[in-house]
């Protein structure tokens, strides 16, 4: 009867949903008729609120992570702040460093300059995977073949700008071969006052002014472990972690909250961990799969804070490439409520809405840059220039841009169950090394032989499987009367001929 209840209870979901896609059919003229009046001035969107770390109540608890993995690109003659941080922190707490190179970072000279930084000893436990250039059949998602992921995306041949998302994945894949419960994710240009030769943060504001450091790691890893967080990041500030357009919001005379991401993240690695797709912000989507599969009501922690190497602030390349993905994620972060464990679907007219308060700040900030005396004005021109013809196109095909963030949105679950399928029963270690995820030969230990970095710090993974096993059926035995149907129904999307759309999404 309980199932029975929770089936006929998600039936006005998805009957709310069908009757979108129904209006979504009628066609452009209809959708147009009933959008949303646009709001008479755009206001910042609202994150959710992070949950402070513990910090006391875990630190004796303290253990090091499964490993510290950073993804780069970069060559040695770039800053590359968050190597050197990584390779100081898994030296002092004694777990694997892993590095994941592709472009510039897989040359030779790039890799003898992070050889030079670590001790033998560190050496010993650096792992470095070369990542192949083209996507594997492992982190091959339904979403990066969307026109909302390629768009400003690609390169003349076709081929990913970035590839950071795909390198995460590849890490959460390899965690679970591993057996590793746990990691830090680290990107290669954030760092600590320690990085640069100064004893503390003191210049930071989040709670009691904390980094990054060896006891916050160890206590971080043992509360995400116990299933206290899904993860616990870091703020990344002075060079503030926001997209072209949110940094130049300090014409307005505002400044956007700022909120942990892929930057500076300890997450827990079990069969529910997300992957990470190739979009921009694709972290935010990251945490927002933990509030759609978690039972945790304090999934998201926040244990301080780090600084980022600076970049050019205001390239129209980067805005550009930013503009769909900021998007996406904005409108998807809105939906999280305090204590909600489902992700409701947006719908046409909802992403409509999304599009045109953009559009509204854009237009507020090329005002106020026309009237603002700056040294990058005219960078900052030329990106709102960029971002405008991005917003002219959106506006132009309106059905068929709205359409793609709400098939991103159910594609996006559609691809969460498979990849959840995937870690369940992951691949050996080897049989992930030799896979197309990876050039041919291009995983090497910097210090010894892969076989004996396998076999000393592979973990037993059953133990964890059975951990996952009987959390799952204590929250079930907790809230028997709740279901979770409504948010994972994927009614049927059935494209017009007119649409230039290339995926189908039915159930």
């Amino acid at each position: 009867m309980t199932l029975l209840a929770s089936w006929l209870g998600a039936i006005p979901g998805w009957l709310a949903t069908l009757r979108t896609t129904h209006e979504w059919i009628g066609g452009p003229a209809e959708f147009r008729g009933c959008e949303p009046e646009p709001e008479t001035r755009w206001s910042f969107p609202s994150h959710p609120r992070l949950h402070a770390f513990d910090l006391a109540r875990w630190s004796e608890e303290g253990r090091p992570p499964g490993a510290i993995v950073i993804p780069t690109i970069r060559s040695a003659t770039e800053p590359r702040s968050g190597l050197r941080l990584a390779v100081r922190l898994a030296s002092n707490v004694g777990c694997p460093l892993v590095v994941l190179v592709s472009k510039e970072a897989a040359k030779q000279e790039s890799i003898d300059n992070l050889r030079a930084q670590l001790t033998h000893e560190v050496a010993l436990r650096t792992l470095v995977v070369h990542v192949a250039e083209d996507v594997g059949d492992w982190t091959r998602f339904m979403v990066d073949d969307l026109e909302i992921s390629r768009a400003h995306r690609r390169d003349g041949w076709g081929r990913r700008l970035n590839d950071t998302g795909r390198k995460r994945s590849l890490a959460i894949l390899l965690a679970r071969s591993m057996g590793w419960s746990s990691l830090l994710l680290l990107d290669d240009d954030v760092y600590t006052d320690a990085e640069k030769g100064h004893d503390s943060c003191d210049r930071h504001g989040t709670p009691d002014s904390r980094t990054l450091d060896e006891t916050t790691l160890q206590a971080a890893v043992a509360a995400v472990e116990a299933g206290e967080h899904a993860v616990v990041g870091f703020v990344v500030q002075d060079f503030d972690d926001n997209s072209v357009l949110f940094r130049m919001c300090k014409v307005l005379g505002e400044k956007p909250t700022q909120f942990i991401g892929g930057g500076a993240m300890i997450c827990r690695v079990d069969d529910r961990t997300p992957f990470f797709s190739s979009i921009y912000n694709e972290d935010w989507l990251f945490l927002l799969a933990l509030v759609l599969w978690s039972e945790n009501h304090r999934a998201w922690a926040q244990a301080g804070s780090l600084h980022q190497d600076p970049y050019p602030a205001y390239e129209a390349s980067r805005a550009a490439s930013e503009e769909l993905g900021d998007l996406l994620g904005e409108g998807m972060m809105s939906l999280v409520r305090p204590g909600q464990r489902e992700l409701p679907i947006l719908s046409v007219h909802d992403w409509w809405k999304v599009i045109r308060q953009r559009v509204a700040l854009r237009q507020e900030l090329s005002d106020a840059v026309d009237q603002w005396s700056d040294p990058e004005r005219e960078q900052m021109a030329l990106a709102l220039k960029t971002v405008a013809v991005i917003h002219d196109d959106l506006k132009s095909d309106a059905a068929f841009w709205c359409r793609q963030f709400l098939e991103y949105e159910y594609a996006w679950r559609k691809d969460l169950k498979v990849w959840f399928g995937l870690l369940r029963k992951p691949p050996e270690p080897h049989a992930l090394f030799g896979s197309n995820e990876v050039m041919t030969a291009g995983v090497a230990v910097l210090a010894g032989a892969l076989e004996d970095f396998v076999n000393e710090y592979r973990a037993d993974r059953q133990g964890l499987l059975s951990l996952n096993f009987f959390r799952r059926l204590w929250a079930k035995v907790r809230r028997p009367g709740e279901s979770r149907v409504a948010a994972l129904a994927f009614p049927k999307i059935i494209a017009r001929e007119s649409d230039p759309v290339s995926t189908s999404i039915s159930s």
